[in-house]
């Protein structure tokens, strides 16, 4: 009785601290749609930017995965191009590290009906944040003429996340054009572990208590 006792207990306290622990989420996962029709069929620029915060910032990382839109991208534009830690070209996986004061991708683009994206951040800013804060992603669009399309902030941006010092993610802007999904929390490998193994105790617990009953009955 002890026994299985024990092994309850600390099947109970690994979930606990998986569930409790300050360093159980590794990402924050959006899935972003923009709404293009208003520019259907006009030619401009989807830019993505990870840029710190003025008094500086703690690292993060962002990945523009999965990118997919009705209009055709140009990725011979003379514009096009990266500042900073940005790598990757559109349609594939774009990657922006905010170790730069500006971290820019753009890409020239006949606009269709709608672009769809999914953003990952992720980082110590997020997963162990000090209280500095990650700085902001940007998402923004702009014609040959630099003017911002798809926004109605001053500041041009289609859509602004601000990375705060709790780890936490605020919108700090979002477009009427600019669908953003429920941040999706992804567990660190070694909280999977923990729940793996809390998990395998619960299994062998009733397992044991199983063998138990059947003794029990034969007799």
């Amino acid at each position: 009785m002890q026994y299985r006792q024990s092994l309850l207990s600390l099947a109970v306290i690994t979930i606990g601290a998986l569930a409790a622990g300050p360093s159980a989420l590794a990402d924050t996962m959006y899935q972003v749609t923009v709404n293009t029709t208003s520019q259907t069929g006009n030619y401009g620029y989807i830019d993505f930017q990870l840029n710190p915060s003025g008094g500086g910032s703690q690292a993060v990382d962002a990945q523009v995965l999965n990118f997919m839109s009705d209009g055709v991208l140009n990725p011979a534009d003379p514009l096009d191009g990266t500042i900073g830690e940005a790598t990757g070209v559109l349609p594939g996986t774009i990657m922006l590290i905010n170790s730069e004061s500006t971290n820019e991708y753009t890409e020239g683009m006949t606009f269709g009906t709608t672009a769809t994206f999914e953003l990952d951040l992720y980082g110590p800013a997020i997963s162990m944040p000090n209280g500095q804060g990650g700085g902001s992603f940007y998402l923004d669009f702009f014609d040959t003429n630099g003017n911002p399309l798809l926004t109605t902030s001053s500041t041009g941006y289609a859509l602004e996340l601000d990375i705060l010092g709790s780890g936490s993610v605020s919108v700090a802007y979002q477009s009427p054009d600019v669908t953003l999904s429920t941040p999706v929390a992804t567990p660190e490998p070694s909280s999977l572990a923990l729940l793996s193994g809390g998990l395998a105790i619960l299994g062998l617990f009733r397992g044991r208590q199983r063998v138990s009953e059947l003794f029990r009955s034969a007799r």
